[in-house]
């Protein structure tokens, strides 16, 4: 019996990032075999038998999900009205979680591929349960934005603890980084695995007003979330156009930053905008009249970001800060247009508003 599993030893580990199949990755989603189930290992240290979601499922919500190209099979409805349940403990929280999770790709893996059967194990921290090692399973592992999920495992697993899953990787990708400087401008960095699979666990749980304050304030401490101009908004439209755009004087071009899920990288951006600022004569005209870079975020976008960990580079998800910034390019020429702009673009896509 699932009950059985539950008389937690706490085994002192150094937590550490690994190798799996041959890659620096990320994390690992993991579970344990257990009565011909697979179950995320996140769950049972939280000592849960039946994880808590609840019955409200909101309609952009599931839209956004049923219309997204997955490649794995889970519960639409499930997943969305965990995400409500989640903005419930923090307002937009769900919505952070499932945008991260959007911007991924996940890769189902065979059995019947001849080098990839199984995933490599990966060491996340201390064991909270005395189970047989033999019993662990690799269910997933990350390796920047792909996701990358062992097909015969997720299909042993309850619909439920699927959605653990995907949301634990979306986690994974949100949670703060433990950074210590390694040189004069240089800093390797760590997230705290431990305390992702700890919050993926409680979100699951039956709470008491208490608990669901005490977890509520220790969400946004511990990821990365999106910075709402109106912060008591709840409406999030992933939707709202955001744009780039490259003037001088009435002369301008402007370029679509791409929707939710799918945005544009700056690189693609910045050629495009270079190239039409040159055709429309903007690189030519005289007087002192200087070329002035503009971004408008009308909707926090997620995007991926680098840093060194000490087994390599790793990427994770950031927010681009909402509203109107202006940046001057002064003395912005052909030759470094396409250059300054990808720099210059980036550096205003996280920078506050003017």
């Amino acid at each position: 019996m699932i009950s059985l599993l539950f008389s937690l030893l706490v085994l002192p580990a150094s937590a550490a990032i690994s190798f799996g199949n041959g890659f620096v990755v990320g994390n690992g989603g993991d579970g344990y075999e257990v009565e011909e189930q697979v179950l995320l290992r996140d769950l049972l240290e939280a000592g849960i038998s039946e994880p808590e979601i609840g019955f409200i499922s909101q309609k952009h919500h599931l839209d956004r999900i049923q219309n997204h190209p997955w490649r794995l099979d889970f519960d639409a409805d499930l997943l969305s009205r965990k995400i409500s349940d989640l903005n419930t403990l923090v307002p937009l929280f769900g919505d952070a979680v499932l945008e991260s999770l959007l911007a991924h790709e996940l890769l189902p893996l065979q059995t019947k591929l001849p080098l990839q059967t199984k995933l490599a194990r990966l060491n996340e921290g201390e064991n909270l349960l005395d189970l047989p090692s033999e019993h662990l399973i690799q269910i997933a592992n990350r390796l920047g934005a792909v996701i990358r999920i062992h097909q015969p495992s997720w299909n042993r697993m309850p619909q439920s603890h699927r959605v653990a899953l995907l949301i634990h990787e979306a986690l994974y990708s949100l949670v703060r980084l433990n950074c210590m400087a390694i040189g004069e401008s240089e800093f390797t960095c760590l997230p705290d695995t431990r305390k992702v699979r700890e919050i993926t666990g409680r979100l699951f749980l039956a709470h008491r007003h208490e608990s669901a304050i005490q977890l509520s304030r220790e969400i946004d401490p511990s990821f990365r979330l999106p910075r709402r101009l109106e912060p008591n908004s709840s409406v999030w439209n992933p939707a709202a156009p955001s744009f780039l755009k490259l003037s001088r004087g009435a002369l301008s071009v402007s370029e679509h930053m791409g929707a939710a899920g799918s945005p544009r990288p700056i690189s693609t951006l910045a050629r495009i905008l270079c190239q039409q600022f040159e055709r429309t004569g903007g690189f030519t005209g005289s007087g002192e009249q200087q070329a002035v870079l503009e971004i408008t975020v009308n909707h926090p976008q997620p995007f991926f970001f680098t840093y060194l960990s000490p087994l390599g580079t790793q990427q994770a998800v950031k927010w681009s800060l909402e509203g109107q910034r202006f940046s001057p390019m002064v003395g912005l020429t052909k030759n470094d247009c396409e250059q300054r702009l990808v720099l210059e673009a980036a550096r205003l896509r996280e920078s506050r508003t003017n």
